[in-house]
């Protein structure tokens, strides 16, 4: 197992286990590309929604102060890359306590093991 492996492994872990009382459940809702359908002659696409623990917190004072995009109601979601199995899009969403979140800014690691999401209420 490589250190890359490892490092996912521990993120995630960590999350799901060692944080259980941070974490939460969220529901990530991934837009799926439009496929056209030649008979109807219409697009479609479709909705995948994925079940995921996170951390959710809000962003410090400092990073509300010093970063031009970040509003005060945004949230920052910590998600192990091992939850999913596609990478997180500006413009998907995520469903957390019952209020749909557009997500505004997606950051991974340098060990490629979390997902640093910013996200905002639609």
């Amino acid at each position: 197992m490589g250190l890359s492996s490892t490092v996912q492994n521990a993120v995630y872990n960590a999350i799901n286990t060692t944080v259980g009382d941070l974490a939460q459940t969220v529901t990530f809702s991934k837009l799926s590309s439009p496929s056209y359908n030649v008979s109807t002659g219409s697009a479609t696409a479709t909705t995948a929604n994925h079940t995921v623990k996170v951390v959710v917190q809000p962003f410090t004072e400092e990073e509300l102060t010093s970063t031009d995009n970040i509003s005060t109601e945004d949230l920052r979601v910590l998600l192990p890359k091992k939850e999913l199995t596609f990478t997180p899009e500006i413009d998907d969403i995520i469903i957390f306590n019952f209020l749909r979140y557009k997500i505004i800014s997606v950051r991974l690691d340098p060990a490629e093991a979390l997902f640093d999401i910013q996200m905002r209420v639609e």
